[in-house]
């Protein structure tokens, strides 16, 4: 039991240092070509951010 507990406490921890640090972290990434161009990938393979972000830049 005190190894899931201590296994919980460490994912919590992992998330709110990675929410507290998402600028940070994101900034760093971008700053590698290929980290940048995996990320925009990536993010265009969600059909919500590209329909967002497609009917924002063609919009007049």
């Amino acid at each position: 039991m005190s190894s899931a507990i201590r296994w919980v406490v460490v994912c919590v921890t992992a998330v709110i240092s990675l929410y507290q640090f998402r600028y940070r972290i994101i900034n760093f990434a971008s700053s590698y070509p290929l980290i940048r161009k995996l990320m925009v990938r990536l993010t265009m393979n969600v059909p919500y951010v590209r329909k967002k972000l497609l009917g924002h830049m063609f919009q007049r």
